[in-house]
């Protein structure tokens, strides 16, 4: 077998090949390549009947989508990204006077390899500079210092599954109860190693049960700054910012900091609300069948997901801070 050539190479010995009257030991010499290696292309040649058609390019029309279509497709997706395919022809019959078919549009867009996702929005209320500087004063800190809180709420029904099975052409259908009960909040405070507390009510957490919950519950737990457990985190959200807050805090020598406005990202307690609602998917169906027994499934939740020191517990919290960005955060 001939050995593996560039394919500029492949083609320059095809042109010689049909081109020149110089027979197969000129042309290894001429390129470097062994006999055989011409030969395997000669023989290659004439086998496929492709003397003459590799030359000349694909054959049939040549394509109406130009270079400087590819380029104008990618940059209005850029801008527009939300646009349905039929909008994308449109735009190219707007700007080039070129009609395309729905399935010339998909196919360009595979070869741009732009493909279809789930949109996720961000508030244009972000701040890049906010953003940035939190990065810079974040590099000062340890993943083992550092404690997020915030609140994430449920019901009866963060429990149901989205999805069922059925035959073709049949709806999914699950009767269920449609009353349900007013909202259940959870408020963790979660480190590198899981939760290290974390409390639910019925209702909203109003600022007197999250300044109580700091107090008591909270700041007990920590350490002086730059000790273990020392950087208290949280949203910038009317509840947290309180005075008397801020003076608990320089009272045990903990930094108090706060996340620039609407940027979840930041805080690795986001991803642990969602392994707890996946929990939630896969256990709710077969224990629940009442209010008090879908707060006893919370509980377990919580402990299941997020159990101080657990191995579990532990492996996910490592994987949170580092997807957020917090070095220290080992993979376990």
């Amino acid at each position: 077998m001939a050995p593996r050539l560039v394919p500029e190479t492949v083609k320059a010995i095809e042109c010689a090949l049909l081109n020149t009257d110089d027979d197969k030991y000129a042309i290894a010499t001429a390129f470097d390549v062994s006999y055989e290696t011409v030969r395997y292309i000669a023989r290659k040649l004439k086998t496929d009947r492709t003397i003459g058609v590799n030359l000349r390019g694909k054959a049939g029309r040549s394509s109406v989508i130009t270079p400087d279509i590819e380029q104008a497709v990618k940059e209005v997706i850029y801008t527009s990204n939300d646009l349905y395919q039929d909008e994308v022809a449109d735009f190219i019959y707007d700007e080039f006077d070129i009609k395309l078919s729905q399935s010339a549009i998909s196919k360009l867009l595979k070869k741009l390899n732009i493909t279809h996702k789930k949109l996720e929005y961000v508030a244009a209320q972000r701040n890049q500079l906010l953003i940035d500087n939190w990065y810079i004063e974040s590099a000062n800190f340890t993943a083992d210092q550092l404690i997020f809180v915030d609140e994430s709420a449920s019901n009866e029904r963060t429990g149901d599954r989205k999805y069922g099975w059925a035959p073709i052409g049949i709806p999914a259908k699950k009767k269920k109860w449609l009353k349900r009960s007013e909202k259940w909040s959870i408020l963790p405070a979660y480190t590198v190693k899981g939760y290290i507390s974390a409390i639910t009510l019925q209702g909203s957490i109003t600022a007197e049960v999250f300044e109580n919950w700091i107090a008591t519950d909270v700041l007990p737990l920590c350490n002086p700054w730059p000790y273990e457990k020392s950087v208290l985190i949280m949203d910038n959200c009317r509840i947290h910012r309180k005075q008397q807050l801020q003076a608990m805090c320089d009272e045990k020598g903990v930094l108090l900091r706060f996340l620039p406005p609407y940027c979840p990202f930041l805080n690795p307690i986001e991803e642990s609300f969602s392994d707890l609602k996946k929990w939630l998917h896969r256990h709710c169906n077969s224990h629940r069948s009442t209010i008090a027994e879908f707060e006893d499934m919370l509980h377990m939740g919580i402990d299941e997901v997020g159990r101080y020191n657990s191995p579990r517990a532990v492996k996910n919290a490592h994987s949170h801070f580092r997807h957020a960005g917090y070095q220290g955060a080992e993979e376990e």
